[in-house]
């Protein structure tokens, strides 16, 4: 924390910034009140614009010189051209017993969820705003807009409405999460990004396919050749024949399994810590050999490396029932949780984000090339590492996503990064894009190629917080713990 702001929050508030402006309904003094975070760590009032007398602000919406205030029982527009004081320029009374969500504005209309309806406004004319229409529905607390779509979520489930006539919108999906447990995790939002790396926000409408089915508890998700795996309180597998449709097909009971411990998925063959599954079958997969456990995991051929606490160990897994048990060992001097292996070249990378690489020699000998400190803050934790090319890519806790250049082993150096401002648990990586498992950031696009100087491309809302995610295609799929599986389609990948 940084600095503070003295305003009491309803409930349920969304606030809003607009470049350096951060604007806020303060319940106490019934005022809409603008703030400047230029310099986050003193933010200084600017201004405040009066709203509806002693009438608590809920929710505000930033759209050119104008804020829309939702409040408990009205739809307000006020003036905030000026960096003096605003102005109310006019505002709709809502029946007092029905409870507000969402809002969302696109001029000339505000969408606003009220009770188990999405209500639309005319607020082109602020003194004469007019309810339009009505459409049956859910109470929500988020929403968003994409091109013809509106999309609203919350414990509820989620909406789904046409906006082919943004005057009348249609429901058109409804979906309802098993359980009835369904929270936004994280904004959503779309960019396109040209071959200079420029993110420019688009309308795009991401495609949201949330299947829970038998996956609960969800820890890990690995994504085969047509067919996936679901690391959770069981082992499931699950044919991907049809993408956007998993079918439970097998599974194994009692399989030890702790979360934010490493995986590899290798051909039809599931590397955990403790166990080696094979999952040919997929509707019979088989315990083939049981490795000591661990938390970081990396196969190399026919050799398994393994970090535990602050030993790195290789087993021979050519014949996973007789496993030949530590042929090689190398001592740390703290904590090592993940390693990553690129031809002859390991990395090794501790809790606390430092990486050391290593020249692996044909007796498994291990020389020393140079270590690299990748995190920033105290509080940030190594919790994934993936290898694509000359690049390896880390997910830090409380620090965000790091690309780290390898093309040079003896000179590792950070090449770019992301901070998610969250808390990044996994992650997944096509041509220099990364998808970021975020936990309560939902999931994540991140562009890392050499043009993508770390720009956002897409975040999806996830059902719950988001653990691994994986990637087949256009699909993205991710843990979401009892959410289950969340799987998107992403226009990043389709281009």
């Amino acid at each position: 924390r940084v600095g503070t702001l003295p305003v009491q929050l309803d409930a349920h508030v969304n606030i809003a910034r607009d470049g350096d402006r951060l604007f806020v309904p303060d319940v106490g003094t019934k005022q809409l009140r603008v703030y400047s975070l230029a310099a986050p760590a003193n933010p200084r009032e600017l201004s405040h614009c009066p709203l509806p007398e002693n009438r608590h602000p809920t929710s505000v919406r930033i759209v050119n010189d104008r804020a829309y205030v939702l409040g408990h029982d009205y739809l307000a527009v006020c003036d905030i051209r000026k960096r003096g004081p605003g102005s109310l320029l006019g505002y709709f009374d809502i029946e007092k017993d029905v409870s507000v969500g969402a809002l969302v504005v696109k001029p000339p209309y505000a969408y606003v969820i009220a009770g188990h309806e999405l209500r639309v406004f005319d607020v082109s004319d602020p003194d004469n705003i007019a309810q339009l229409s009505k459409a049956d529905g859910r109470w929500h607390s988020h929403a968003a807009i994409r091109k013809n779509g509106f999309m609203a979520f919350s414990d509820n489930g989620h909406d789904f409405y046409s906006l082919a006539n943004p005057r009348a919108p249609i429901r058109i999906r409804g979906p309802k999460i098993a359980g009835g447990r369904f929270r936004l995790a994280g904004e959503s939002q779309d960019f396109f990004v040209d071959a200079d790396g420029r993110a420019e926000p688009t309308e795009q409408f991401p495609v949201m396919l949330p299947f829970v089915g038998d996956a609960k508890e969800v820890w890990r998700f690995r994504v085969g050749d047509g067919f996936a795996c679901a690391i959770a309180s069981d082992f499931k597998v699950f044919d991907l024949s049809d993408p956007t449709q998993p079918r439970l097909c097998g599974e194994l009971a009692r399989v030890p399994y702790s979360a934010r411990t490493q995986t590899a998925l290798v051909g039809t063959r599931l590397y955990l810590p403790a166990k080696i599954i094979d999952c040919a079958d997929p509707a019979n997969p088989t315990m083939l050999g049981d490795l000591p456990g661990g938390d970081g995991l990396a196969v190399a051929g026919n050799i398994v490396w393994l970090a535990k606490d602050k030993t790195l160990q290789a087993y021979d897994v050519s014949d996973p029932t007789a496993i030949e048990k530590n042929i090689a060992s190398r001592e740390f001097p703290e904590k090592i949780v993940r390693i990553a292996v690129h031809d002859d070249i390991l990395i090794v990378g501790s809790q606390s984000c430092n990486l050391w690489a290593f020249r692996i020699g044909k007796d498994l000998s291990l020389t020393e090339l140079c270590d690299l400190f990748i995190g920033h803050g105290s509080s940030a934790i190594l919790l994934d590492l993936v290898l694509e090319g000359d690049r390896l890519y880390a997910a830090i806790n409380g620090a965000g996503v790091v690309a780290v250049d390898i093309s040079d082993p003896a000179k590792l150096r950070v090449h770019s990064l992301f901070d998610t401002s969250q808390f990044a648990e996994g992650i997944a990586v096509r041509n220099g894009i990364a998808i970021v498992a975020d936990g309560s950031g939902g999931t994540l696009v991140v562009d890392l190629r050499p043009k993508g100087y770390g720009k956002l491309v897409a975040s999806y809302p996830t059902a719950d917080w988001t653990y691994d995610v994986d990637n087949l295609g256009e699909y993205i799929y991710s843990c979401e713990r009892d959410g289950g599986i969340g799987i998107f389609t992403a226009d990043a990948f389709r281009q």
